[in-house]
């Protein structure tokens, strides 16, 4: 396999500062503050609903995105530690542990992790982990209300991908 590098097609959006192209893909590479190459951003999903992260998965693979899926909340803080992810997707209502007990004990270990929250079930669950990520002071929290379009799934991993994320209040988000 080939591996050269190129410029990126959308450096703004992607936040990556060059890509390598194989002979099947363009990855994004992503630079630390030092300028050296950084391995690409990970993003962990945790959601009860294995179809649901499938589908989040292979959006996020085509942002360039390496990707961890976990379908049991039980799991998730321990695949948190293990994966060290950049970006965490997490499903705020699932049977026997809920998102927010996830978020809260995620924050706890990274308060600067950035974070995508979803939920099916109201406005409500997504206000109450905005605000948990308040309490730990973390503002790098962003809510996404099932069902989504690809395309917005697509435009807030972009975002999240770059490392200036901004942090924003709970009454902003």
């Amino acid at each position: 396999t080939r591996i050269e590098p190129v410029k990126p097609e959308r450096t703004t959006d992607s936040g990556a500062s060059q890509c390598l192209r194989t002979d099947t893909e363009t990855i994004p590479v992503f630079r630390n503050r030092e300028n050296s190459i950084d391995r690409k951003q990970r993003l962990l999903i945790v959601d009860d609903q294995v179809g649901f992260t499938r589908v989040v998965a292979r959006v996020a693979i085509e942002c360039g995105y390496d990707v961890q899926q976990v379908n049991d909340a039980n799991l998730a803080v321990d695949a948190f530690l293990q994966f060290r992810p950049d970006v965490l997707m997490l499903d705020l209502i699932m049977p026997k542990v809920d998102g927010i007990d996830v978020l809260n004990e995620v924050l706890m270990v990274d308060p600067d992790v950035r974070v995508v929250l979803v939920s099916g079930f109201g406005d409500s669950y997504l206000r109450l982990g905005q605000s948990l990520s308040a309490f730990h002071r973390s503002g790098r929290v962003r809510t996404l209300r099932k069902p989504f379009r690809n395309a917005e799934l697509r435009e807030l991993l972009m975002e999240a991908s770059r490392s200036d994320w901004e942090k924003v209040s709970a009454d902003a988000a």
